[in-house]
């Protein structure tokens, strides 16, 4: 790696960290500079504005995601058993990287044309976020006529989410994986039994 390649790489390294913890309108180039021990020229040397910074740093943290997602398999065989799996593995992920996790929640809204691009290109990384696929395997046969597999699948995202947001609030890391599965799987449970036919 030349050395231009390792100060952009700094830089990068430094600025996702201060987009994630304090989002773009609170970041400021000088104390990137300062952090990453370079002058703010040299920032704009390599980044024609701070939003261009910010959008290199995206692509960056969007990949690194998606990287991450690629690699996470499958232990269980059962779809819903599969969906707390995941929502666990995202609950913990989140909390490990809650820098990179803001920052693309912000993008989201910020700048969505970045984003959208970004996933036509590389679908994967929807599929991380929202874990839609994972319902394909669901029967609904089973759903009271009123709702249907889009009701479904809102439902129990709504409630991952909620769970989820309610895991990083407690701080509760050290609660075992298992655990952490079956609440998941059991809260899925309670919302199909729910919007399923009376029998």
């Amino acid at each position: 790696m030349t050395k231009k390649e390792q100060t952009i790489q700094k830089i990068m390294e430094i600025a996702t960290l201060q987009f994630g913890n304090h989002g773009y309108d609170k970041t400021s180039t000088n104390k990137i500079a300062t952090e990453a021990n370079v002058s703010k020229g040299i920032i704009f040397k390599y980044f024609s504005t701070k939003e261009a910074l910010y959008q290199a740093c995206l692509i960056r943290v969007m990949n690194i995601m998606l990287r991450d997602f690629e690699s996470l398999t499958y232990q269980e065989e059962d779809p819903i058993a599969r969906i707390g799996e995941m929502a666990t593995w995202k609950a913990k992920y989140l909390e490990e990287n809650h820098a990179l996790m803001a920052m693309v929640l912000e993008a989201m809204n910020k700048f969505p044309d970045v984003v959208q691009n970004f996933i036509r290109q590389e679908p994967t990384l929807l599929k991380g976020l929202w874990i839609e696929p994972l319902f394909v395997a669901i029967d609904e046969s089973e759903l009271d006529p009123c709702f249907n597999k889009s009701d479904l699948i809102r439902y129990v995202m709504y409630a991952i989410e909620g769970m989820q947001s309610s895991f990083l609030k407690e701080g509760n890391y050290s609660r075992p994986y298992d655990e952490l599965k079956q609440e998941f799987i059991t809260m899925i449970k309670i919302i199909i039994k729910g919007m399923e036919k009376d029998v």
